[in-house]
Order: structure tokens, then C-alpha cells, then sequence
């Protein structure tokens, strides 16, 4: 039984030697570029939004752009359920402020929180580059 602790430390150290580094993404680094642009700016990159609801000062706009993408490592799909639900789509919600765009998260359709492991995509570095606002920056 000694050896079982063991093997389950060196598949630990193993995975996480395997795993993909935790360099920032250019989507991350496009989104954080899209905070503060202000709300003209984003309906001339993203078009008219498909709902608009007002929460105090505010203003939640849904844009149903986004692609469901699964998280983790590509050598453990035999293990991944999620990876079903890969190539769907999620809607991206922006909080817009008096400043500009203070918020950026995303939902399924219909405004359910995302599942564990789900990631929502969306051209962020295009629109972000369209609006003057370099994401390299």
C-alpha cells in the first residue's frame, strides 16, 4: 500500500509537467482591453445587441457571439464529458457604465452560469484592435 501514495505523486508531478504553461491568453489580454470602451464604440464593433436590460445606472448588453470551448489538457478527452458540449454557443454580456464598459462575462443561452470546465469565446482581439485599443499594450 506505501507504493500507491507514491505512483499517485509522480502522476501528480507528471500532469502538471504535461500540462500547457499559464501564460496569459490573447483572448484574456483582448478582453481586458475591451474594459472602458466606451458604448458607441462597442455596438460599431459588435452591431446592435439581441437584448438590452437596464440595472440602475447601467446597462447589460447580450451579444450571442460566443463559442463553448472545453478546458483541459487534450491527452485526457477519453475522461472529459465536457468536451460534448464543445462548439456550442454562449452569450457574451457586457456591463456598460457611465465610464464605458466596466464588466465583460458570459452565460449559456437563456442566462444560465457556464458549466464547470466551459470556456465562452469571442473575436475580443478584433474588436479591441477595431476600436483603437491595442491588446499587446
Amino acid at each position: 500500500m506505501a507504493k500507491l501514495p507514491g505512483m499517485a505523486a509522480v502522476l501528480s508531478a507528471l500532469l502538471l509537467a504535461v500540462a500547457p504553461a499559464a501564460a496569459a491568453e490573447v483572448d484574456q489580454i483582448a478582453q481586458h482591453a475591451l474594459i472602458g470602451m466606451s458604448g458607441k464604440a462597442l455596438h460599431a464593433c459588435l452591431g446592435r445587441p439581441a437584448e438590452r436590460r437596464a440595472v440602475g445606472y447601467e446597462a447589460i448588453l447580450t451579444y450571442p457571439i460566443g463559442t463553448l470551448t472545453a478546458d483541459g489538457p487534450a491527452f485526457l478527452f477519453p475522461l472529459d464529458l465536457n468536451i460534448l458540449r464543445a462548439g456550442g454557443v454562449c452569450d457574451v454580456r457586457f456591463v456598460l457604465g457611465r465610464y464605458g464598459v466596466s464588466q465583460v462575462y458570459y452565460t449559456l443561452p437563456g442566462g444560465a452560469p457556464l458549466p464547470l470546465g466551459q470556456l465562452c469565446s469571442f473575436p475580443a482581439e478584433a474588436c479591441a484592435v477595431s476600436a483603437g485599443r491595442d491588446p499587446a499594450r
